[in-house]
């Protein structure tokens, strides 16, 4: 099997710099991240959670004041930002993370093509 690692962060957004300094402590905050984020998932915080099915309600929940911190993956949430040109929302960058990739030896030959793909992607 052939393994790649790819370096991510978790980016926790908010409208406010000032839920962002201890939020995990502040059990009146809302945090809002995609279903299936693992990084997310993991993260333990005093607030109660609320999980949604895709970054458009996610940002949305956050826009609109009914969520007080967003977390989500860092390239996927600029990616985002970028595309619909979201007002300026205070962000930190946390929590590191490795992305394996895995592949069979039945889908070896996929090896390259994706190691290229995400190559592109980070640049």
């Amino acid at each position: 099997m052939q393994n790649w690692r790819h370096l991510y962060a978790t980016s926790y957004f908010s409208l406010s710099e000032k839920r962002l300094t201890n939020w995990q402590q502040q059990s009146e905050l809302i945090v809002v991240h995609v279903r299936g984020l693992k990084m997310a998932e993991l993260t333990p915080f005093a607030g109660s959670r609320l999980e949604v099915t895709d970054l458009t309600q996610a940002f949305g929940m956050l826009l609109q004041g009914r969520a007080d911190i967003m977390l989500e993956d860092q390239l996927s949430a600029e990616a985002y930002l970028q595309q619909y040109q979201l007002p300026e929302l205070t962000r930190v960058n946390l929590a590191p993370f490795a992305v394996c990739h895995v592949l069979s030896q039945e889908l070896s030959h996929l090896a390259e093509p994706l190691q290229l793909l995400l190559q592109a992607i980070q640049n």
